[in-house]
């Protein structure tokens, strides 16, 4: 298999072709004055399987250009099989139609990856699976809570898992099962994009406890910093944050960090840097794997 590198493939090619023993090549690109994409793969591809890896980083809308200009090359380069990789899926929060006339944003990025004969998706604990199900080749989401967990865990005395949200339950669940403790959430009411307000919120003291608060994503940290406050209000020693994708909009990190948060724990699906970064590659490779052999 040949591993092309987009633009925004964040370095995880090299180190997928360093774990599988295959060679990694980077696409040229620039971006002309007037803001248009420029594609080029420079390596022969014909007859071979190939793995596109290309994340969809801020402006969401780009990188996903370059992915489909990336594909559609590929196809008419004659590659034998096109698996794309893509560990942050954005759009994927628009995945319904929540008020008349909405555009289900994710539905038509599975229509466009559907006409291009895509082979292959990976991708790395979207927002929703469902959408996924609509793609028409084969797809395989990587979970990477447990190890993600134990990685930003280390060194938590008397740890507690804190979901922000009822919907982050399962990842907390997950997460404190690899930790090997007790966690507990969060319930809250949306009040529109930026601004949540808690309606639900355990009662235990936290006194004695460094608490690790664990979502899918961190966007703009409203949700998060909400739940920092909280844990610190019921004693909470330590808080700590880790989560799959940092997304970290606008000026999320210092919000973060002026509620109190001591590490801010992620992956390297997106490119922001956070305290510790846990490599999500090799998990990709098994992944690579697992999908050829099928």
């Amino acid at each position: 298999m040949i591993l092309i590198a987009g633009p925004s493939a964040n370095g995880i090619s090299e180190r997928i072709a360093e774990l599988r023993g295959e060679k990694s090549y980077s696409t040229a690109h620039k971006v002309f004055p007037d803001g248009e994409s420029y594609i080029k793969i420079p390596h022969e591809i014909a007859g071979e399987d190939i793995a596109i890896i290309q994340s969809t980083n801020t402006p969401q809308d780009k990188s996903l250009m370059e992915l489909f200009f990336m594909i559609d090359k590929a196809r008419n380069m004659g590659a034998k099989s096109i698996t794309a990789i893509v560990p942050y899926m954005g759009y994927m929060r628009q995945n319904k139609e929540f008020n008349e006339g909405e555009a289900v944003s994710i539905s038509t990025i599975i229509s466009i990856l559907n006409s291009l004969q895509l082979d292959n998706l990976i991708t790395i604990q979207p927002h929703k699976s469902g959408p996924l199900r609509a793609f028409k080749g084969k797809t395989a989401i990587v979970d990477v809570t447990g190890k993600m967990a134990v990685y930003a865990g280390a060194g938590m005395r008397n740890p507690l898992v804190l979901a922000p949200d009822k919907g982050a339950l399962e990842i907390a669940r997950k997460a404190a099962a690899s930790i090997g403790c007790a966690y507990t959430y969060i319930d809250k009411e949306r009040l529109n994009d930026t601004k949540v307000s808690i309606k639900h919120s355990p009662s235990e003291s936290m006194k004695g406890n460094d608490v690790m608060i664990i979502d899918d994503m961190i966007s703009t940290g409203g949700t998060i910093v909400q739940a920092a406050e909280f844990a610190k209000s019921r004693g909470a020693e330590n808080v700590r944050v880790a989560a799959v994708h940092l997304i970290m909009a606008g000026n999320a990190e210092e919000k973060l960090r002026n509620a109190g948060i001591s590490e801010i724990c992620g992956t390297n699906t997106l490119p922001f840097r956070g305290t510790k970064t846990f490599d999500i590659s090799e998990e990709i490779a098994k992944s690579l794997d697992e999908i050829k052999s099928e």
